[in-house]
């Protein structure tokens, strides 16, 4: 484990994917600062309709790769 510490930047997406990875870093006592990036989006889910070609996607759909309210 490096002496010097980390600097981790993560975004508010993965972070809910990854959650686990905040609590490791507390139990090990890891010299490492974790910036979260508040885009409110799911990048990967948003990423992966575009992969399969989905277009024009319906409103419950676009809230569920987004962080926003559903109202």
């Amino acid at each position: 484990m490096p002496e010097r510490p980390l600097l981790n930047f993560q975004a508010d997406g993965s972070a809910l994917y990854a959650i686990q990875s905040l609590w490791t870093q507390a139990r090990e006592g890891l010299n490492i600062t974790t910036v979260l990036f508040n885009n409110r989006s799911y990048a990967c889910l948003r990423d992966e309709l575009a992969n399969v070609g989905a277009q024009n996607v319906g409103r419950k759909c676009s809230i569920s790769v987004g962080l926003t309210s559903t109202s």
